[in-house]
């Protein structure tokens, strides 16, 4: 017959590996997170690009392109901060894995972290969220010179599609 030890042990380590598979979860729904924050921020550019190029809306085109880069620059916000929630909730989830690798013969995360320099050493290890933050910077600062191209042709209407239409990142 199983001992009360022998059970909290067992229970533990399932509870553990059902953990490790939860973490891992959610690593893989940030990583669709990204992906699907990068492709609407894409479709967004490649619809313009189609906009400007067929000559739609030229009546309109400074405000479309207001518009849509307003849209862009919303969606770079909202990303920002699922990465930042995204950070915060593996933080929250690798403590509680370290509190129950105390209780466990070895403790593999909390080793894996100690050999990697617990993110400190960028050349050790570079944590992905220090290089995914940025992301949303940078499809931002395309959507600002887009508004900025829109801006810019309220003054010289003319300029607005050449603006665009020259941009090495649309093309």
């Amino acid at each position: 017959m199983e001992t009360d030890e022998e059970f909290k042990r067992k229970t533990l380590f399932e509870q553990y590996k059902l953990y490790i598979e939860m973490a891992d979860r959610i690593s893989q729904r940030r990583a669709q997170t990204n992906q699907f924050y990068l492709t609407v921020l894409s479709a967004l550019v490649v619809i313009l690009s189609f906009v400007v190029s067929n000559h739609l809306y030229q009546n309109f085109l400074n405000i479309v392109i207001f518009v849509i880069a307003f849209i862009g620059i919303l969606l770079c916000i909202i990303w920002y901060y699922h990465v930042q929630s995204y950070k915060q909730h593996n933080k929250g989830k690798f403590a509680v894995i370290h509190e129950m690798e105390a209780m466990l013969p070895f403790a593999v995360y909390k080793r894996e972290w100690e050999i990697l320099g617990e993110g400190k050493d960028k050349k050790i290890y570079l944590p992905f969220t220090h290089v995914e933050k940025y992301l949303p910077f940078i499809m931002a600062m395309l959507y600002i010179f887009l508004i900025i191209c829109a801006i810019k042709s309220s003054v010289w209407p003319d300029q607005i599609v050449s603006c665009v239409t020259n941009c090495t990142i649309i093309k």
